[in-house]
């Protein structure tokens, strides 16, 4: 081979080699990551759950991107005297911050048992209790594929029998295909359509007194069609009034809701009955309507909720996923019925708190034996306690969201209730007795009844009970509001003793920490120079001040307690803006802070300027604002410890001032 030869072929493999260093120094550049680990020793996923977290993520930008395992581990003792510990866990896998692969929620309740092993030097105790297990399959953040739950029950570390299981489909954040479920008092087998809703036969098996019913809901892509028993051999069909069944032309009317909107609550204010004659008397039908109802609530909800904890919402990632979907037809509210109805919810709650506490108060019942007057207007609130069953019945329906899809012309005319306040009605004082004649507000008669008469009732009996609440404040003699006053002020006189304990650089606590004892001499002197305020009132200033006094008192506690929990939130913040990596050179770990600027104008002006503010300007008006000012910083540092903050970071170089900090961190304090 000749010299040029030999040159032509060096050069031609040089200019290989580079275009492949350089295509492999893009392709590390641009997709290779540095996975690394983390671990959490006290990491909160809600206010209740804490627990052990183990995850693997890599570094985009600066910014933390799940991707691998995650695993968070949660135990504690319990004061529930069935089980003596709960153990919570989620395992699953992240790719780019979404949920990828299988998932699993384990909840354990346990109980220790008597049996025990020894390995090497470790005593190993059996225990017996029951593990809520939910098993499901994720694609790039997306609810896919087969999906199960299962409760059983566990004895000597052992699984011993099942109480609980339902397997169901999911495709697009949506549940397809099948469900079926079993438990010892039900099986339950439906179906649901390509976009979620229900859809075709839901078939429930009761095992109902030891005896065999089948149950079968109708739905056709989401609408409810039907209800029916079959009971030896024959079909009775469960009639609900006022539900609408049929997709008519009002076509914008048809909305999709979810179980957690109160899907089968629309079914407890409907009126249902059986269709067919001869229906088996030791059967309640309602009974096991609501029964199948709670079941399939339960079945569809437990994929993704577990003693109202949202699942799948409490960890990282997108939460899209719908348990079932319906459709139902919304029946649109009148300006009329709107106003009715704000109305009716407004004074609902007064009316039955005013009748409740009147008659539970002690006081006001040892007082009747001498007041005439107080046991006329006993008398009068017990005519509306003795119908009140009524009334809140209809009450509580009108007042429910599932009220907007019932039709109310039909619905309202059979639970506007059969009340008679009886005018009648005899009294006894003493060794008299006495007619209580009076006229109590008139109940309509008659059909056709709107959400206006339901308002115009509700106003009567609100504006009676009104009255009868102010006499009774008439009545109230000066010894008793004397004694009213004497109650409050014992609570003062031990919420100042209580501060000022608290405070006291003499506590010995051990949540007693450096901002209590930063802030113990002004607290302590406000406190003393507040009651001496106080002690200086004439006695009828004293029962117009006096609950802003306690109230006062009682936001200086609420202090002492939120310095207890801020210790906590700015050791977590510490931990937050810190990275721990090994060093393989100095063979240690070493501790960076990251986003140091931010950090740093946090630690050296915010936080010290909002104590100092606190300690510096205490004042009844503004001590509650100025204790959200800790909660609102802890929040801001927590909400941008994973953002991009270079533009924060390059505006507070140097930066001193507070007030174009709260500008750079868009923090409005109080």
């Amino acid at each position: 081979m000749n010299y040029k030869r030999k040159k032509f072929i060096l050069k031609q493999y040089i200019n290989q080699s580079c275009l492949l260093w350089l295509f492999m120094l893009f392709y590390f550049n641009s997709f290779g990551q540095s996975i690394n680990q983390f671990k959490i020793d006290n990491y909160n996923i809600n206010d209740s759950i804490k627990g052990v977290l183990n995850y693997e993520y890599y570094l985009k930008n600066k910014d933390t991107v799940l991707s691998g395992k995650f695993n968070f581990q949660s135990t504690k003792e319990t004061e529930n005297s069935n089980y003596q510990y709960e153990t919570l866990g989620f395992l699953g896998d992240y790719q780019n911050n979404n949920r990828t692969g299988n998932w699993q929620f384990v909840q354990k309740r346990l109980n220790t048992s008597n049996q025990t092993q020894i390995s090497n030097y470790d005593v190993l105790v059996s225990t017996n209790g029951i593990e809520h297990q939910v098993n499901a399959k994720f694609n790039n953040g997306t609810a896919e594929g087969n999906w199960s739950v299962v409760n059983l029950n566990f004895a000597n570390s052992i699984p011993k029998d099942t109480v609980f299981q339902t397997y169901a489909s999911f495709k697009g954040d949506n549940m397809v295909g099948n469900l079926q479920a079993l438990s010892e008092d039900f099986k339950i087998r439906g179906s649901f359509n390509s976009e979620g809703l229900l859809d075709g036969d839901w078939l429930i098996v009761h095992n109902y007194s030891d005896q065999k019913i089948e149950e079968i809901k109708r739905f056709e892509n989401g609408i409810f069609k039907g209800n029916f028993f079959k009971i030896n051999g024959k079909t009775f069909e469960v009639v609900y009034e006022g539900f609408a069944t049929e997709f008519d032309s009002d076509k914008e009317a048809w909305v999709e809701i979810g179980l957690r909107d109160g899907y089968f609550d629309i079914f407890n204010i409907n009126i249902k009955k059986i269709k067919e004659k001869n229906f088996p008397s030791n059967i309640n039908f309602e009974e096991i309507t609501n029964q199948s109802n709670e079941f399939m609530e339960h079945v569809l909800l437990s994929f993704g909720y577990y003693n109202n904890l949202d699942l799948w919402s409490t960890i990282p990632g997108k939460n899209n996923i719908r348990f079932g979907k319906f459709k139902v037809k919304k029946f649109a509210y009148s300006e009329a019925d709107s106003v009715a109805l704000q109305n009716i919810k407004k004074k609902y709650n007064v009316i039955v708190e005013s009748i409740n506490s009147f008659f539970i108060n002690k006081k006001l019942k040892a007082s009747m034996a001498s007041n005439l007057q107080l046991n006329r207007i006993n008398a009068i609130l017990k005519v509306y306690k003795d119908e009140s069953n009524q009334f809140e019945d209809l009450l509580s329906k009108v007042v429910d969201d599932a009220f907007q899809y019932v039709d109310r012309s039909i619905i309202i005319n059979q639970i506007y209730p059969k009340i008679n306040f009886s005018s009648s009605g005899i009294y006894q004082f003493q060794d008299q007795q006495i007619n209580l004649d009076r006229n109590f507000p008139a109940v309509s008669e008659g059909s056709n009844f709107s959400l206006t008469d339901v308002s115009d009732l509700v106003d009567a009996v609100y504006d009676d009970v009104q009255r009868q609440n102010g006499l009774l404040n008439i009545i109230l003699s000066e010894s008793q509001k004397q004694e009213f006053l004497s109650d409050f002020e014992n609570e003062l006189f031990a919420n100042k003793e209580k501060i000022i304990s608290s405070f006291s650089i003499s506590n010995q606590s051990d949540d007693y920490n450096s901002y209590h004892f930063n802030m113990s001499e002004e607290v302590i002197r406000f406190t003393n120079n507040l009651i001496a305020d106080y002690t200086n009132l004439t006695i009828d200033d004293k029962k117009i001040t006096i609950e802003t006094y306690n109230t006062c008192l009682n936001q200086l506690s609420f202090l002492w307690d939120e310095l207890v929990e801020f210790d906590k939130k700015a050791k977590r913040l510490d931990e937050e803006y810190t990275r721990i990596s090994f060093n393989p050179f100095l063979m240690a770990d070493i501790s960076e802070r990251l986003k140091e600027r931010v950090y740093r104008a946090y630690e050296e002006h915010l936080l010290p300027y909002a104590l100092n503010d606190i300690k510096d300007n205490l004042s009844c008006e503004t001590l509650e604002g100025k204790i959200e000012n800790l909660d609102m910083i802890y929040n801001r540092m927590m909400n941008i410890r994973d953002n991009d903050t270079k533009f924060e970071e390059a505006n507070l170089r140097r930066e001193k001032d507070v007030e174009k900090i709260m500008e750079v961190l868009k923090l409005n304090l109080n």
